[in-house]
């Protein structure tokens, strides 16, 4: 067989491939044409049970739902419990297109019908019988739990209301004596255990309530540290200020600023005066030149004679 793949040429691995996918496409669309036509032509019903609240009591609602496009219609609805059918409903009902019915029915009704013995319920279904005589069941265990959890309260409250009219009769059962035997053994270790619980969660109150105490001492210790701090901070500062004179050198500074601005208004004014314009000549201006140029020329001649008297000072 592997031989016989191996020698196929290129091409059949491609008309391989493609019957396969083929053969599956046929497969999906069977399928999909096989359920609609169940849903158009069939005749489908279907059964669920809801656990709702009427009137304070518990009841279950049996909801009854045409799935197909035509009408249909059930003739019985029940429930079978130990292997016996248990009617609910016997007449025709005609349900539409798309449609539903509802059936609702309390709990102590059920209970009624199922003529229960005891505190105990066994396994419980609903079913109902279509026109053609088929029977649909489906199983009734939101019901059956329910109406065991209501059981099992009223026989607790049975048993404490005969317990309490034995014990005010006198007449204890074997069971009932033996409570009270072992109720007064170990009555006192209960209640030393009871004390020494209240006298521990006491203890840990007050430890708790002492903690809590500590913790806003604590608080308020660190804020007088705090203020106490602060002001040994400001009276270093006052004495610096005092052993420095920083109060003294602030007002020398600034009477010496003023001082300053005084004197800088001052010789504004007298700049200003200095810098008016004087309309000169240029020959003003020669003369003035001239007039220099000697003077240090005079100044150069004393110059030279200084230096010729430290000459003959030094010989």
């Amino acid at each position: 067989m592997s031989d016989w793949l191996k020698n196929l040429p290129p091409e059949n691995y491609i008309y391989l491939l493609g019957g396969a996918l083929l053969l599956v496409l046929v497969i999906v669309i069977l399928t999909y044409v096989m359920r609609i036509s169940r849903e158009i032509a069939g005749k489908t019903l279907r059964m669920s049970e809801e656990i709702l609240l009427s009137n304070d009591q518990l009841s279950t609602n049996l909801k009854i739902i045409n799935h197909s496009y035509h009408d249909n219609e059930f003739t019985e609805v029940g429930m079978i419990y130990e292997k016996r059918k248990v009617i609910i409903n016997e007449e025709v009902v005609k349900v539409s297109a798309r449609e539903k019915e509802e059936f609702l029915i309390s709990h102590e009704h059920i209970r009624e019908l199922l003529q229960l013995e005891g505190f105990k319920i066994k396994g419980l279904k609903f079913y109902f019988e279509n026109s053609i005589g088929k029977i649909v069941r489906i199983s009734g265990k939101l019901t059956r739990k329910e109406i065991k959890k209501e059981l099992k309260l009223e026989k607790q409250e049975l048993k404490e209301q005969l317990k309490e009219e034995r014990y005010e009769s006198g007449q204890y059962s074997s069971g009932d004596r033996f409570v009270i035997f072992f109720q007064n053994l170990f009555g006192p270790i209960k209640r030393a255990n009871h004390n020494r619980k209240i006298k521990r969660n006491k203890k840990i109150a007050d430890r708790r309530a002492e903690k809590e105490i500590e913790q806003e001492r604590e608080k308020l210790i660190e804020a007088q540290k705090l203020i106490y701090e602060q002001r040994v901070r400001e009276n270093r500062k006052d004495e610096l200020r005092k052993e420095y004179q920083i109060d003294e050198l602030k007002a020398n500074l600034e009477k010496l600023e003023q001082e300053e601005k005084a004197k800088e208004d001052f010789v504004t004014v007298e700049e200003i005066i200095e810098m008016e314009p004087t309309k000169k000549s240029k020959k003003e201006r020669k003369k003035q030149s001239k007039e220099k140029e000697p003077e240090v020329e005079v100044l150069e001649d004393d110059e030279e004679k200084v230096e010729a008297n430290e000459e003959q000072v030094f010989e």
